[in-house]
């Protein structure tokens, strides 16, 4: 088993895998394979590694003048992420924000959720789930809402010193995909992302309209006996029109960890229905794990079937 080694590229013998580059202790290295190389660095990584090993779009790859072993051109395109914005509010009861900006608190949060599985930590992602559509008619919910116990401009830097909540809006179905591009033919460089978020009208639509019904629950009793405030977008800007709104969504939307799509499967995809490769004329490659975003800084193989080249 290796650890912290860095995934450089895929060794191609002809069209066949064969086995990998990887920067191990500051020196690149070959590591030959007898059997198949499988690939499970996930929505960014993956095909990153698979464009630096030649395998992508014939365009991007020889911009840095090499050429493609073959051209698949839908490795990279196709990125699906969901978006997330959030409906903060300022409240009267207590909330997990003080709790959370105290190093003691916090501490004792982990002493009870290691000695008893109680306390804030045993929580799930949220407190409150919901999942209502965007509009009257549609078939299934396209909008998810998680709501926090905690308020924040930015969760990174701390959370507000007053009690607050958070709905999370997050748009269940987007359309708009963004794509994978290489900056620079070293592989030790991140790599580009084109993001195209809330490129279609109906992205646009849905997450205003999740917004708008998140501000009419908190406007309805019993929440709104509780509220002192909202935070964001406030009632000056949700007051401007859909058009106000929108901007005020792009400038502080976020996405949330679960991106996918880049090698897709399917018909005229780059993988089969069993992840090879094997559809763009690629025999020995599996891609795996394309739901997260990681970007395979410690990559892990098995020795077994391994051994490193010359």
């Amino acid at each position: 088993m290796l650890t912290d080694a860095r995934v450089l590229g895929i060794e191609f013998n002809g069209c066949r895998a064969s086995g990998v580059r990887a920067r191990l202790d500051s020196v690149n290295r070959r590591f030959a394979c007898k059997g198949e190389v499988p690939l499970a660095a996930g929505a960014v990584g993956s095909p990153q590694l698979l464009m630096h090993s030649r395998v992508g779009p014939a365009g991007e790859i020889a911009r840095f003048g090499v050429s493609p072993v073959p051209n698949a051109s839908g490795i990279g395109t196709n990125l699906l992420a969901h978006l997330e914005i959030h409906n903060a509010h300022r409240v009267r009861n207590p909330t997990l924000n003080q709790r959370l900006d105290s190093v003691c608190v916090r501490v004792w949060m982990w002493i009870q959720f290691a000695l008893r599985c109680r306390g804030p930590l045993a929580m799930g992602a949220a407190a409150i789930f919901a999942f209502p559509g965007s509009a009257p008619g549609v078939d299934r919910a396209d909008i998810r809402f998680n709501v926090l116990p905690w308020s924040s401009d930015n969760p990174g830097k701390g959370f507000h010193e007053f009690p607050g909540f958070t709905i999370s809006i997050c748009p269940t179905r987007p359309e708009s995909r963004s794509e994978i591009r290489l900056k620079s033919p070293d592989p030790m460089d991140p790599p580009a992302i084109q993001a195209n978020c809330l490129s279609t009208e109906r992205d646009r639509r849905t997450t205003v309209a999740g917004l708008l019904k998140a501000r009419e629950i908190c406007r309805r009793a019993p929440v709104s006996d509780q509220i002192e405030e909202e935070l964001w977008p406030g009632p000056g800007l949700a007051e401007a029109g859909n058009a106000a709104l929108l901007k005020g969504i792009k400038e502080r939307v976020t996405t949330i960890s679960r991106l996918c799509g880049t090698v897709a499967i399917g018909e005229g995809r780059p993988l089969d229905e069993c992840c090879r490769v094997g559809s763009r004329g690629i025999e020995g490659g599996r891609c795996f794990g394309h739901a997260f975003d990681s970007l395979g800084q410690h990559q892990r193989g098995s020795e077994h079937d391994c051994r490193e080249g010359e």
